[in-house]
């Protein structure tokens, strides 16, 4: 799939693709593991800007495909480093989801994940939202190089008599040591309408 960074993606897949489930990184021990990334963003950050050759991530490829079973979304994202430096710690995505109307006013349950190098996603917050899921891509990015491309099934709550009704949307956001954050993107989560949103930081 090929996607500009600023246009959503909707269509129809068979209800019986989903990923390898992750959640097992994060029952374990999950404060210490998502802790430490971020303070190694915060940290690292100046001396990285400095030399010269500092990665700069951008989300390149994002969208929601919707299922045939129209409560199942497969929400999907690529980074690109378009730095002159390759990354040297995780790049950290984020996937943020404010309470819906109707059936996305209920927490989705997530049906597992599936990209090579990525890992996660943590296990999304509150029952009353909003709703966050973090996943790390490990393996370095070099300059001008993509990641794999993540894929995350999300299944909404089934109250058929809204389905043409309800509103959700996710937004979208990456970061990692010496860049900095990726301008963020919102897709709409609804049924029958997508619409995509970039907002600079």
């Amino acid at each position: 799939m090929s996607h500009s960074d600023s246009t959503d993606t909707t269509g129809e897949i068979e209800p019986g693709h989903t990923g390898v489930t992750r959640r097992t990184i994060i029952r374990t021990g999950a404060n210490a593991a998502w802790a430490v990334p971020l303070i190694t963003v915060a940290t690292t950050a100046p001396a990285l800007a400095a030399s010269g050759s500092a990665p700069s991530i951008r989300i390149t490829n994002h969208g929601i495909i919707r299922h045939r079973a129209k409560h199942r979304f497969t929400v999907h994202a690529q980074v690109t480093n378009v730095g002159d430096g390759a990354t040297t710690a995780p790049v950290v995505l984020t996937l943020t989801m404010p309470k819906g109307t109707k059936q996305f006013a209920l927490r989705p349950v997530d049906y597992g994940s599936s990209g090579h190098g990525w890992e996660g996603p943590s296990d999304g917050g509150p029952n009353d939202g909003p709703w966050t899921w973090t996943f790390l891509y490990t393996p370095k990015v070099a300059s001008r190089a993509t990641t794999t491309l993540l894929e995350f099934v999300l299944h909404v709550h089934p109250h058929h008599r809204h389905m043409r009704e309800g509103y959700g949307e996710i937004t979208f956001n990456a970061m990692t040591a010496g860049s900095h954050g990726a301008p963020s993107h919102t897709s709409v989560l609804a049924p029958h309408r997508s619409v995509s949103k970039v907002a600079a930081k």
